[in-house]
C-alpha cells in the first residue's frame, strides 16, 4: 500500500503564508501611516509655499512704495530747485526762509545748500555748522549731474551726527551757462519711515547698508521670524540699500491653523486613495526639489555677494597697507639722515684737523667713507622727495594748465636763460588737479628737456588733445632722444641715462609718473635717438560746459 506524502507549495510561494492576514494587520496600517506622513509633508510644503508667496508679495509692495517715495523726493528737489532758477534770490535770508518752509513741508529734509559754479558752497542753513560739499557730498556727483543734465540722487552718506542720508543734486543753468547746484540731504531713516507708513504691520522691515542699520520696523505683534525673511536691493538712481522683509510670529501662526485638519484628512483618506497619495507625494518631491534649487541659487548669490564684499575689504586693506608703507618709508628715510649727518660731520672734523695723527692711507679711506655717507644721504633725500608726492595739504581745484606752465618756467628761469631754451604751447584747458603737484610735473619735464639737450638750443612744445573722458598732454623736445632700452627704464627709481649730468637725481620721471597716477591718469614716452623725446600723460576731462568755456576764456 502506497504511503501518502505531504503536499508542499511551489518553491516561489514559500514564506508567503496567510497573505490576506499580513495585508490586514501590517500593510493597511502601514499604508495609512505612509499616507498620513505624505499628507503632512504636503501640508507643510503648502504652508511654506503660502508663507513665501505672501512674503514675496509684501516684499514687492514694500519695494514699490520705497522706490516711488524716493522718486517723489527727487522730483520734489527738482521742483524746489526750479523756484530758485526762476526767482534768483539775492540774499541768504530769503534762502534760509525757503529752507525753513521746505523742512516744514518735507520733514525728511536735513539741509539744503547752494553750491556755486566754482564748486564752493555759497549758502546753507543758519543752523548748520558747516557746508556738506565736499566734506559729505563728493564733487564727482556734482559733475555727473552737469554732464547728464538731470537731477542725481545717490547715497547712502554717513553724516557727522551718526545718521545716514541720501542726497539729490540739481544743476541750475541760466542763459546756457552753469549757475550752480542745489544740494539737498534727506534723512534716510525718516524717508523709509514715511515711505512704509502705509504698509502692513504683520511684517518686519529692516533697511541696511553693508550691515549698518538705517531703519527698522518690527511690527506691533511679535518678533520677526528670520527664517522666512527676504532680502532685496532697493533704490533709485545711484542710491541702493538692502531691504529685509520678514513676517512676524503671529503672521506665520495664522497660516498654521489649517495644518491639523490637513493631517487628519490625510490620515482618514490615505489608505483609500493610495494612487492620489502617490501623486501628491510626487508633486511634493518636485516642489521640494524646486525649493532646494531656489535655495541653492540664493545661497550662491549670497556667497557671491560675500565674496565681492571680501574683495572690497581686501582692496581697502591693500590701500591702507600702501599708505602705512609710504609713511614708514618716509619716517625711516627722515630719521636715518640725522645719524648719517653726524657721521659725515665727525669724518669732516677728523679730515680738517691739521694736527690729527692720520696717515695718508687712512685719510684716503676716511675721505671715501665721507663720500659714501654723502651718497647715502643724497639717496635718502631723493626717497623723501619721492614719498612726499600726494602727502601735502594741497586740495583738488580747477586750475589753468597755461598758468601752471608759467609757474614752472618761473622756477626754472635761470636754467632756461643759461641754455637759451624756448617753451611754446597752444590752447590748453582747465583741469581739476592738485596745483602744486601739477606744477612739479611740468617743472620736471621742462628741466629734463633742457638738461638732455642736443647741440642746438632746446625747444620744448606742450600740446593737448581731448578724448572721450580725458585730456592727453604731450611735452616734446629736440634733444638727444632715447633708445629702446632707455625708454623701458625711463620711469624707474634712481635710474639715469648714461649721458645724464652729474647733478641728476634719477627720480624726476618716477615722480612725474606718480603725480599722473595720483590724478587717475597714465604716462608713457616715445623717442628716437637724435630726433628728440615726447612724454605723454592723461588727466580726467573737465565736466560740464562751464569748465570748458572757462578754459577757452583763459587762453
Amino acid at each position: 500500500m502506497e504511503t501518502s506524502r505531504e503536499r508542499r507549495p511551489p518553491k516561489h510561494w514559500r514564506g508567503l503564508k496567510f497573505p490576506g492576514a499580513v495585508a490586514l494587520i501590517f500593510v493597511a496600517p502601514l499604508i495609512g501611516v505612509v499616507a498620513t506622513l505624505l499628507f503632512w509633508r504636503a501640508a507643510v510644503s503648502l504652508e511654506q509655499e503660502q508663507i513665501h508667496r505672501f512674503t514675496n508679495a509684501e516684499t514687492s509692495r514694500v519695494v514699490s512704495w520705497a522706490r516711488d517715495f524716493l522718486r517723489q523726493r527727487a522730483e520734489n528737489s527738482l521742483r524746489s530747485a526750479g523756484r530758485w532758477l526762476l526767482d534768483d534770490p539775492e540774499d541768504r535770508g530769503e534762502w534760509n526762509y525757503d529752507v525753513f518752509s521746505r523742512r516744514l513741508a518735507v520733514p525728511e529734509v536735513v539741509t539744503v545748500e547752494w553750491v556755486g559754479p566754482d564748486l564752493q558752497s555759497r549758502w546753507w542753513p543758519l543752523d548748520s555748522t558747516a557746508p556738506v560739499v565736499p566734506e559729505v557730498v563728493p564733487l564727482e556727483y556734482l559733475q555727473q549731474a552737469v554732464v547728464e543734465h538731470r537731477v542725481v540722487m545717490f547715497g547712502p552718506l554717513a553724516l557727522p551726527d551718526g545718521n545716514v542720508a541720501a542726497a539729490t543734486i540739481v544743476p541750475i543753468e541760466r542763459g546756457g551757462e552753469l549757475a550752480g547746484w542745489v544740494v539737498t540731504l534727506y534723512d534716510l531713516g525718516m524717508v523709509f519711515r514715511a515711505a512704509l507708513a502705509g504698509t502692513g504691520t504683520g511684517f518686519a522691515v529692516v533697511v541696511t547698508d553693508d550691515g549698518r542699520e538705517i531703519f527698522a520696523r518690527y511690527g506691533t505683534e511679535h518678533a520677526p521670524m528670520q527664517e522666512w525673511g527676504h532680502t532685496v536691493e532697493v533704490g533709485y538712481d545711484e542710491l541702493t540699500v538692502d531691504l529685509l522683509v520678514e513676517p512676524t510670529a503671529a503672521t506665520v501662526e495664522s497660516f498654521r491653523l489649517a495644518l491639523p485638519r490637513l493631517v487628519l484628512g490625510g490620515g482618514l483618506f490615505g489608505s483609500l486613495v493610495l494612487v492620489l497619495v502617490i501623486g501628491l507625494a510626487r508633486v511634493s518631491r518636485l516642489r521640494t526639489a524646486e525649493a532646494q534649487l531656489t535655495g541653492t541659487l540664493q545661497s550662491e548669490a549670497r556667497a557671491r555677494r560675500r565674496a565681492e564684499r571680501a574683495l572690497e575689504h581686501k582692496v581697502r586693506e591693500l590701500s591702507r597697507s600702501n599708505r602705512e608703507f609710504e609713511r614708514f618709508g618716509y619716517a625711516i628715510s627722515h630719521d636715518i639722515r640725522d645719524p648719517l649727518n653726524a657721521i659725515a660731520l665727525n669724518l669732516q672734523v677728523v679730515l680738517d684737523d691739521p694736527d690729527g695723527d692720520v696717515g695718508s692711507d687712512d685719510r684716503g679711506r676716511l675721505e671715501a667713507a665721507r663720500r659714501g655717507v654723502s651718497r647715502i644721504d643724497d639717496m635718502l633725500g631723493r626717497l623723501l622727495r619721492y614719498s612726499s608726492v600726494g602727502r601735502g595739504g594741497d586740495e583738488l581745484d580747477l586750475v589753468d594748465v597755461a598758468e601752471i606752465i608759467e609757474d614752472a618756467m618761473a622756477n626754472l628761469q635761470a636754467l632756461i636763460e643759461e641754455h637759451d631754451a624756448t617753451v611754446a604751447w597752444g590752447q590748453l584747458p582747465r583741469v581739476i588737479a592738485y596745483r602744486a603737484q601739477l606744477t612739479r610735473l611740468f617743472q620736471n619735464l621742462l628741466s629734463n628737456a633742457v638738461k638732455y639737450r642736443s647741440s642746438e638750443a632746446p625747444q620744448v612744445t606742450v600740446e593737448c588733445h581731448q578724448g572721450d573722458d580725458e585730456w592727453t598732454f604731450s611735452v616734446s623736445d629736440n634733444g638727444s632722444g632715447m633708445g629702446k632700452k632707455q625708454i623701458e627704464r625711463a620711469f624707474e627709481l634712481f635710474w639715469r641715462p648714461d649721458t645724464a649730468a652729474d647733478d641728476g637725481s634719477g627720480i624726476g620721471l618716477a615722480i612725474c609718473k606718480r603725480i599722473v597716477e595720483l590724478h587717475g591718469g597714465r604716462m608713457w614716452v616715445e623717442s628716437t635717438p637724435g630726433e628728440g623725446t615726447t612724454f605723454f600723460f592723461t588727466l580726467p576731462s573737465n565736466p560740464g560746459p562751464a569748465a570748458a568755456s572757462a578754459a577757452a576764456d583763459g587762453e
